[in-house]
């Protein structure tokens, strides 16, 4: 594993919010915010990129920046464990408690995918993976483009770069009209450091994914397909024609990242390749106190 490599990615992964939010530097890391967007956490939140600082400190500052503009107050770490006991009562002293996300009940094939997947990771050279289920649990999987990428031919799927996300198109993906989601894709649309593609079965939206670049690097994120369009290869023929179209267009090199075990597959044919296992990042947020 490129040491090198991966810190540029997690710098990257710091930064990203930068081209769907604004943002406020400090002497301990970053606050970003998008006041017309609270629904939004990854516009939402404030990044501690000095492990030195006072936490106490840094917490009160973010609480108070946020609660101003009536925004719920959010830290993260970029995917470092902020868990020493110490550290975690200095967030509590604010206010801040860490966040456990729901976690769905694993089906049958889920888990039996999980368990192939582990497997995959401990042949996987220069790196260390273990097969305690908890660990793999809090860790995501960070895969980089590094084998061209198979262009498929357009069929009843067709597949573009489209410049606006709206209302028709979130509710045939997400069962929703979501206006933060709306507006977290276009803003993104508008940075010109994003590139949007959708996957059109007959015209109706069925798979999407964007591109996102970076100071050094350019991000797959956003893949999603639709319920009602899943397990026919959309998402694939989606995620292959941006990778196609990042090869021609841009020298940067292409990473992502992801929680499901199930896709790697997926992303191995659009010449993706398992990197390493990144801790996911620290979160807590802010509760109002009674």
């Amino acid at each position: 594993m490129d040491e090198k490599i991966i810190e540029k990615i997690i710098e990257n992964e710091i930064y990203a919010p930068v081209n769907f939010a604004d943002c406020e530097k400090t002497d301990w890391g970053i606050l970003f915010f998008d006041e017309h967007n609270p629904a939004c956490i990854s516009a939402n939140h404030a990044v501690i990129t000095d492990p030195g600082t006072d936490l106490f400190k840094a917490a009160v500052q973010t609480r108070d920046f946020y609660l101003s503009k009536s925004l719920l107050p959010r830290i993260e770490t970029p995917f470092c464990g902020l868990t020493g006991e110490n550290q975690i009562k200095a967030l509590e002293r604010a206010g801040f408690f860490r966040e456990y996300r729901h976690k769905a009940k694993q089906s049958e094939a889920e888990r039996k995918a999980a368990g192939a997947f582990k497997s995959i990771l401990k042949e996987a050279p220069g790196d260390e993976f273990s097969d305690h289920p908890d660990r793999f649990e809090n860790r995501v999987v960070c895969m980089i483009k590094t084998n061209p990428a198979e262009q498929k031919k357009q069929g009843p799927l067709s597949v573009s770069r489209e410049n606006y996300f709206g209302s028709e198109l979130c509710k045939t993906l997400f069962g929703t009209d979501s206006e933060y989601i709306q507006t977290t894709v276009n803003r993104l649309c508008l940075s010109q450091k994003a590139h949007f593609f959708v996957g059109r079965l007959f015209g109706d939206g069925a798979s999407i994914c964007t591109v996102e670049e970076g100071k050094e690097l350019c991000r797959l994120t956003n893949v999603f397909t639709g319920m009602g369009f899943r397990h026919c290869g959309f998402a694939e023929k989606t995620v292959g024609f941006a990778a196609f179209e990042h090869e021609k267009n841009c020298s940067k090199p292409l990473y992502l990242l992801t929680e499901n075990p199930r896709l790697t597959k997926l992303y191995q044919r659009a010449g993706f390749e398992i990197t390493a296992l990144l801790d996911k990042p620290f979160s807590a947020v802010w509760r109002e106190q009674k």
